[in-house]
């Protein structure tokens, strides 16, 4: 090589090397997918709010920035096939769904339900066997209530507000209801005994098919099981109206 090129090139590698160390120094961003959800029931909300601070935290441990990218319903795990995003949440376990995406160990939020009737339902239980012409509501999307697998039929709506709407009205029979927010329903509802017990965990998802996915879960369930034995989760369940678990 020439001299002179030679010398070009050991002060253009110099000049360069502090750009590469500040760039490494920054984290590395990590497109992440999660429901459009806003809920105008205040603990439901929390809810939302708490699963969004807990995935935040977990990828910062991980050493990424978070960067979430908003969809609605179904389309965010239509979004997941795309190669700009490699994750998404809060999904319940289904068998169909584990074909395609490797969940978290553990899941980022879980909570009892009860079921719900309205107060001048002649219903004083809920019992699978006897669901046959009964009606039900989830949110559209939701494969919750599908999974159970339950006689009887299911309206879905766009919000669980519509879903306390159509109970109300007394259009759908009866509603699976987180136990923790029985406080913030209308004395029109009450609760009665089912042989269903609902329990709804949701969970941290990766594709199977990138390169990498289960190295990149792996270090999920690390950075969250570190969180959890801190004691960051029980705090932050605390500051989020305790709506992380009622297990």
């Amino acid at each position: 090589m020439h001299y002179r090129n030679f010398m070009f090139l050991i002060i253009a590698i110099s000049l360069l090397g502090p750009f590469q160390d500040k760039a490494l120094s920054q984290p590395k961003v990590l497109p992440i997918i999660r429901h459009d959800y806003k809920s105008s029931i205040p603990k439901f909300q929390s809810l939302y709010d708490y699963t969004d601070k807990v995935v935040q935290l977990t990828i910062e441990r991980m050493g990424y920035k978070a960067d979430f990218k908003i969809f609605t319903g179904n389309r965010s795990l239509r979004m997941l096939v795309n190669p700009e995003y490699f994750a998404s949440y809060p999904w319940i376990k289904t068998p169909e769904r584990e074909a395609d995406f490797l969940y978290s160990r553990l899941p980022i939020h879980q909570f009892r339900s009860v079921t719900v009737v309205h107060k001048a339902s002649a219903l004083v239980e809920v019992k699978r066997a006897r669901l046959h012409g009964k009606t039900t509501c989830d949110t559209k999307g939701s494969v919750i209530v599908q999974a159970l697998n339950l006689p009887g039929s299911i309206y879905y709506s766009s919000t669980p507000e519509t879903c306390i709407k159509m109970l109300k009205k007394q259009r759908i029979d009866f509603l699976f209801y987180p136990e923790r927010m029985l406080s913030e329903l209308d004395l029109e509802f009450k609760v009665v005994p089912d042989d269903i017990h609902l329990t709804i965990a949701g969970y941290f998802i990766v594709n199977r098919k990138f390169a990498g996915a289960k190295d990149l879960l792996d270090a999920f369930n690390k950075a969250y099981s570190e969180l959890d034995k801190e004691g960051v989760l029980k705090v932050l369940a605390r500051q989020y109206d305790g709506v992380h678990s009622t297990l």
